[in-house]
């Protein structure tokens, strides 16, 4: 499999989007996923794309994907972290937050995630 041609489905389903042609913009970006696109950003905006749909958990595996291959991924903690937290899941959004903080203890969005899971925790 050619990596450069993930590029293309993955650019597909981002016009699809763009055109609000939710079910097109899916099937590419999986399609994406399935040729092993080399970007993060698949997997942000597979989930942006299930969160819009009203799918939080197709979402959350999106992302949880995403770090299967890309595991160091500081917006994928960030935004996996965001989304279970958004979900009343604080337990599992400091999970991720931690790797976070591991990894990037001074990126912003570490003090701004803590807050929101402590906000969420009540």
């Amino acid at each position: 499999v050619d990596p450069e041609n993930a590029r293309i489905p993955y650019d597909k389903a981002l016009l699809y989007a763009e055109l609000d042609r939710m079910d097109d913009a899916l099937a590419a970006f999986t399609e994406a996923d399935r040729l092993k696109l080399e970007s993060d950003r698949l997997y942000v905006n597979l989930s942006a794309l299930h969160q819009q749909q009203g799918n939080s958990e197709a979402a959350v595996q999106a992302l949880s994907r995403g770090l299967e291959r890309f595991p160091r991924s500081l917006d994928l903690l960030a935004e996996i972290a965001a989304l279970l937290a958004r979900e009343g899941r604080p337990r599992e959004a400091r999970t991720y937050l931690q790797r976070l903080r591991d990894l990037a203890p001074q990126d912003p969005r570490v003090s701004g995630l803590e807050d929101f899971v402590r906000r969420v925790e009540g």
